[in-house]
């Protein structure tokens, strides 16, 4: 008689920061490795089986301090969406703000054709999570970063011919990578631009030539950035954007399933929880998993406040393990819950009671499965 399967519990990744983080940069550098340490006895006491650095010591997933070649003006960023907002109480006007005006241009552009990876950070930033999640012998840790195609939205001056440009962007990435396989940890790479780049960069295009030509290249380019990692090691996080936006212009999963089963990954993880894409988890029906590639379920939505019922969270995951199989689906939160260190994120408090609802659910869910396949 087999072991009864269990339900994978984690996260997206990035947690809301403590503010001496936020603060003096020389304070902060001091403090971090502490900080590290803390955000992941955190996790681990909440009951989640593989945890993150929490993105500590990051501004942001996306700022391309990892690659050289970044020094160009900043692009601004404002989804097709963005109107929908008008008039609407109850958003916080600094998050408006920062997208409308100077403050939402977060990051430099390209401007030179050499892009080569920066291993010291990476590196530093792999030390301090060994050093934090060796206390926990029974608990997995992954790190973040960002996807080729993410960094390519920050446009360049330098490339004329945008596939080169994506290209050289994953060749300098494949180093980010590497280094944290090689370091013992998970790799979650980070690809809103295959999901919410319709909206945010793409919405010229129709959605089915955004699936074959946008997402269809920055997937190939994934897979140079990934050449020699086992997938088994990578989860990609595809998402529609962590923002308190309408997402009444998201594009629709169906449109880009099939150009994401071409990724080179063990995991895929996905937003489910929110109530544009909760439905979603039809369309794996349609589209089958491929291979051996795991669902990461998102049963938590990291903007909305409600917290979730455990209920809620174990129904979700025992409807996906009836469309993609009981051994292949990973609780986990829609987006990350500290996308950017200084935008306003929900209450710590409230990350953990949605986080404790995740693990309750889960466990629920995890006892239900074996009623599941036997229906």
């Amino acid at each position: 008689m087999g072991t009864q399967p269990q339900i994978l519990k984690t996260t997206t990744g990035s947690f809301p920061r403590p503010a001496v983080l936020l603060g003096d940069r020389e304070a902060a550098g001091r403090a971090l490795p502490g900080a590290v340490a803390e955000i992941v006895a955190w996790q681990a006491g909440l009951g989640l089986d593989e945890v993150s650095d929490g993105e500590f010591g990051l501004e942001t997933f996306m700022v391309p301090d990892r690659v050289t070649g970044f020094a160009g003006p900043p692009v601004s960023y404002r989804p097709a969406d963005m109107e929908g907002l008008a008039g609407q109480p109850g958003i916080q006007q600094s998050f408006v703000d920062m997208l409308a005006g100077t403050e939402g241009r977060l990051t430099p552009s390209n401007d030179s054709r050499d892009i080569q990876h920066r291993p010291e950070g990476v590196a530093a930033r792999c030390v301090r999570f060994r050093a934090a999640l060796d206390s926990y012998p029974g608990v997995a840790g992954f790190l973040t970063a960002p996807a080729p195609g993410i960094l390519a939205r920050h446009g360049t001056s330098a490339f004329e011919d945008y596939r080169e440009f994506v290209f050289a962007v994953a060749a300098a990435l494949h180093g980010e990578y590497r280094a944290i396989v090689d370091a013992g940890f998970k790799l979650q790479v980070d690809s809103p631009d295959l999901a919410m780049g319709w909206v945010t960069d793409h919405y010229d295009l129709s959605a089915r030539r955004f699936a074959s030509q946008i997402v269809r290249l920055h997937v190939e380019a994934l897979n140079l950035a990934l050449d020699g990692i086992p997938p088994a090691r990578v989860r990609l996080h595809v998402c529609y954007g962590n923002t308190p936006l309408p997402h009444n212009r998201d594009i629709e999963l169906a449109y880009i399933l099939r150009e994401l089963y071409e990724a080179n990954v063990g995991e895929l993880a996905l937003e489910m929880s929110n109530g544009r894409h909760r439905w979603e988890i039809e369309t794996l029906a349609d589209y089958p998993l491929p291979g051996q590639m795991k669902l990461g379920v998102g049963v938590i939505d990291s903007v909305s406040p409600i917290v979730e019922h455990p209920r809620t969270v174990a129904a979700a995951l025992l409807q996906a393990a009836a469309v993609v199989g009981r051994d292949r689906v990973i609780a986990i939160t829609d987006c990350g819950f500290g996308t950017i260190a200084r935008m306003p994120n929900l209450a710590p408090q409230i990350v953990a009671d949605k986080l404790q609802s995740l693990v309750a659910g889960a466990r629920a869910a995890s006892e239900q499965l074996p009623a599941l396949a036997s229906a």
